[in-house]
């Protein structure tokens, strides 16, 4: 019922239809899981399927690249790293050619320990050997969602840079490469976090539920979590009518912090 509400407020005022940005949409688990944000590859592919038909879908790195925009551009993102990424997500990505960024936990994929939060119980992540492979996917960005999922902003500074640091070194080791993207866990971060960030990586995303618009912080590039619930609702969260749960989920997470 709220949800309803919310999108007819969206559409009846949506400031954010009035100039073309970059739509960043953040999926976790692609698989028929338990919680909300574990969504079944028939879905997914309907998103895809979707989102391909009707704009105009880049990796992060074009995106950003960009100087100024004619119209709404959409950027794919997973959160976790997750195997189902591979097993499940990048086949339908590759089917329709859509470009993805996934955000992993660098000590799940380098020890394949069990993940230490209720979204990832029983799932398995990526390994070393998968991003070894997934590097040379031309379609596939590869990026840090810090070492141990941690939230940043209940560490200490020694504490908060070992869990950047290490994360990117490993990262920087697989993939051969400096220039990492990076994901806050929880989409929890403040100046203190950020400021060790920009040590260490080109950008970073956190959460918001709505699209980015010129001028923006690329350290804190906004995101719409996609969620399991109906087809109708996932197109309201991308054109944005649904961007007021955004504002009620950023006024949540000030007590979180």
């Amino acid at each position: 019922m709220l949800k309803t509400v919310l999108s007819y407020l969206g559409k009846s005022y949506n400031p954010y239809k009035k100039k073309p940005g970059i739509i960043i949409l953040a999926y976790h688990s692609i698989s028929n899981g338990q919680y909300s944000v574990d969504i079944s590859p028939s879905l997914f592919e309907q998103h895809m399927k979707w989102i391909q038909s009707n704009y105009k879908v880049v990796s992060l790195t074009e995106a950003l690249s960009y100087n100024r925009l004619e119209e709404d551009c959409i950027v794919i993102t997973f959160d976790d790293g997750y195997k189902d990424y591979m097993t499940s997500a990048y086949p339908i990505l590759h089917k329709y050619n859509i470009p993805s960024t996934v955000y992993v936990i660098t000590d799940s994929v380098s020890t394949q320990k069990p993940f230490n939060f209720k979204a990832g119980e029983g799932k398995a992540s990526l390994t070393i050997h998968d991003i070894e492979k997934l590097r040379d996917e031309k379609l596939v960005n590869i990026g840090a969602h810090t070492h141990t999922h941690l939230n940043l902003t209940q560490l200490g500074i020694d504490e908060c840079r070992y869990e950047l640091q290490t994360s990117y070194t490993i990262l920087k080791d697989i993939l051969k490469r400096e220039d990492i993207d990076f994901c806050y866990p929880w989409a929890l971060y403040n100046a203190s976090v950020e400021k060790i960030v920009r040590e260490y990586y080109s950008t970073a995303v956190i959460g918001r539920g709505r699209k980015n618009t010129f001028p923006y912080n690329k350290f804190q590039l906004m995101r719409i979590p996609v969620k399991q619930e109906k087809f109708a609702y996932f197109k309201e969260r991308v054109t944005g009518n649904l961007y007021l749960e955004g504002l009620l989920r950023d006024a949540r997470d000030l007590f979180r912090r």
